[in-house]
């Protein structure tokens, strides 16, 4: 049973540090005058639940001791709970930016280069359905976002929305010479769509051997989640921007043609 008073708690911590054959075996727990302590709890995982799920106790129980002792102090320990907590805490703030930044900043760069906002919307829509999946693979195969995860989701941004840019490409380059956009798009998905399988397998090639070869989490989760962003920007790319160019036929797209030199612009 725990002890009821100062003075028992007092004699245990004596006889304890008395009969240790080690001196100062309460060093981990408490301070050299000790008057401060830490207490220390062991978990059967770290994944994100449970970390959210201890937190949560441990500010409710903070909250309950100091209406009942208002000198009390009450800090939340370290460990690789509280280190993992604080970092959980500050990559949320983090993710909320990063992603959508990445996403403003292509839709800007295509925006500029093509001169047409509906250039930039065209490159944000796969960006944003593969995006979506990813989240959504995450969360059905356990996959939480923590500091190994964002950077790849960001990086798998990044990477494919050159698929839609190539298909986008092509279809001016081909309607610039067709004059007409259902033909324009079949010739770019005959043609750019052979490209852009090769490039996706190719470049999932480098990177999914780290799932079955690799025997470090990181790796091995990281490969999995650019794979899978790889494999959706490319199936995105494929539907979603001849789709779009065939139903609203956008102007920067329509307005192309070669000018007396040969070169590609845009009325």
């Amino acid at each position: 049973m725990a002890p009821d008073t100062a003075q028992e708690v007092g004699g245990l911590m004596f006889a304890y540090m008395a009969s240790s054959p080690i001196p100062g075996a309460l060093k981990e727990f408490i301070t050299p005058d000790e008057r401060e302590a830490n207490m220390v709890f062991y978990y059967k995982d770290h994944q994100a639940d449970t970390i959210n799920r201890v937190v949560a106790l441990a500010e409710a129980g903070i909250r309950t001791l100091k209406a009942e002792v208002p000198d009390l102090e009450i800090a939340l320990g370290g460990g690789i709970i509280g280190v993992t907590a604080a970092g959980n805490q500050a990559l949320h703030t983090d993710h909320m930016i990063i992603i959508p930044a990445v996403m403003a900043l292509a839709f800007l760069l295509v925006m500029v280069y093509y001169s047409s906002l509906h250039a930039g919307w065209l490159m944000v829509l796969p960006m944003l359905f593969s995006t979506l999946m990813t989240y959504a693979y995450m969360g059905a195969a356990g996959i939480g976002i923590n500091v190994n995860t964002v950077p790849v989701i960001a990086v798998g941004v990044g990477v494919g929305i050159d698929y839609a840019v190539y298909f986008m490409d092509r279809i001016r380059e081909e309607f610039a010479e067709l004059q007409d956009i259902k033909q324009a798009v079949i010739k770019a998905v005959a043609t750019t769509g052979y490209a852009v399988s090769f490039t996706a397998v190719t470049l999932i090639a480098g990177v999914v051997m780290w799932i079955f070869m690799s025997d470090l989490r990181f790796q091995s989760d990281a490969a999995v989640l650019l794979s899978f962003m790889l494999i959706v920007n490319a199936i995105a790319a494929v539907l979603i921007v001849p789709s779009w160019c065939v139903v609203f036929k956008p102007r920067f797209v329509t307005a192309a043609h070669y000018d007396a030199d040969g070169v590609l612009e845009t009325d």
